[in-house]
């Protein structure tokens, strides 16, 4: 990049950031709903009193933001300032690391700054708290631009891998399901290419190592293995069997009719054929990835039963993707009106909760004026 460029770049680095956290400040503290908000917060007040997950108290999910807010109590206090903070700082990275990714790929800046700011408005903002699905589409996420950042290097990064695999298992830590969705397409992007199967090697070894060491952790803990099958497991293998159903898939498919969901799914059956020249690395590893981005979408909404949006909140990144096999192909415009119809499915997604929250749950001021 030419200076001018450099000082762009960042400067966008640091409007995408400030705005993803900006946003979710500006919602962390309107409303609050008893239930969802409180499980991360229950749980690392908990770990900060000296408990240990899985043997004072039961964990179905959400061990890895836990884990971190636990952390932030610790070093920030136990207030609902640093609640908010870990969220604004997770959307943060999120929104960064797709900014800063897709300029890798797309050589420019106009584009990743359009959906490093639609990604920064999709995942957490609202939310506005730290929550397991969110923490575990973010990590999921850093998981695949991890690896596409691995597709954009002349040869296969071990060092890459090794981040992806660590962001891949705090995924899992937050919530089996989201993870369980993407697995196939991880797996796709890591047979596929030159120079793979060194790395696929190391990352199966260290994913055993991994388990192992996990294995000895718990014991360590007095943790229940029976315990960590059944929260990680079990439990949400049987959850899942029970819901893959027509009428519980059924009565989510009205979730599905988005305009940004559409826009990327008729983009990927257009760029369709470069799935079959796995030689052009860059555009194959796109379209896998914001693919399977798609398909998980796609699977969390009819499966899960928590709020559908959930599961779009990466949605943007799969439509940064489509715009770079697009543009390439020199339909500018086309890739133009994906990015806009995922944008304002993200905008309309926050207001309606931002007004369904005002409505209908506590507000700090009701609160204080209730008290009084």
């Amino acid at each position: 990049m030419q200076v001018t460029e450099q000082a762009l770049h960042r400067g966008a680095m640091v409007i995408v950031a400030s705005a993803a956290a900006g946003l979710v400040w500006s919602t962390g503290f309107k409303g609050f709903m008893p239930l969802d908000q409180s499980i991360v917060w229950d749980g690392a007040w908990r770990v900060l009193q000296g408990q240990v997950p899985f043997v004072d108290f039961a964990l179905p999910a959400g061990l890895t933001p836990i884990a971190i807010q636990a952390a932030i109590f610790k070093l920030a206090g136990v207030a609902w300032t640093s609640y908010v903070a870990h969220a604004a700082l997770a959307n943060a990275v999120f929104a960064l690391a797709v900014y800063t990714t897709l300029v890798r790929l797309m050589g420019r800046i106009g584009p990743p700054f359009v959906y490093g700011l639609a990604s920064g408005l999709a995942l957490y903002p609202p939310m506005g708290t730290p929550y397991a699905d969110l923490h575990a589409v973010l990590f999921l996420s850093l998981t695949l631009l991890l690896i596409l950042r691995d597709r954009l290097l002349p040869r296969r990064s071990v060092l890459l891998w090794l981040a992806a695999l660590a962001c891949l298992l705090l995924a899992l830590l937050a919530k089996p399901l989201p993870g369980l969705l993407a697995a196939p397409l991880f797996c796709l992007l890591l047979i596929a290419g030159p120079g793979t199967s060194r790395v696929a090697g190391m990352l199966t070894f260290l994913l055993s190592a991994a388990t192992v060491a996990g294995l000895v952790g718990a014991e360590m803990l007095r943790i229940d293995p029976e315990v960590l099958v059944r929260s990680f497991w079990t439990l949400p293998g049987e959850t899942g069997a029970a819901r893959i159903t027509p009428e519980f898939a059924g009565a989510r498919l009205k979730d599905l009719f988005k305009p940004g969901l559409i826009a990327v799914l008729l983009a990927l059956a257009y760029c369709g054929p470069v799935l079959a020249r796995p030689g052009e690395a860059r555009a194959w590893a796109s379209h896998v990835a914001a693919l399977g981005l798609a398909l998980a979408a796609i699977a969390y909404v009819l499966l899960s039963d928590n709020s559908p949006w959930f599961g779009y909140g990466a949605l943007p990144l799969a439509a940064g993707l489509v715009h770079y096999l697009l543009d390439r192909q020199g339909h500018r415009r086309a890739a133009w009106t994906v990015g806009a119809a995922v944008a304002i499915q993200a905008g309309v997604t926050h207001l309606d909760v931002s007004m369904t929250r005002a409505a209908n749950e506590l507000r700090h001021s009701g609160w204080i004026r209730a008290q009084d």
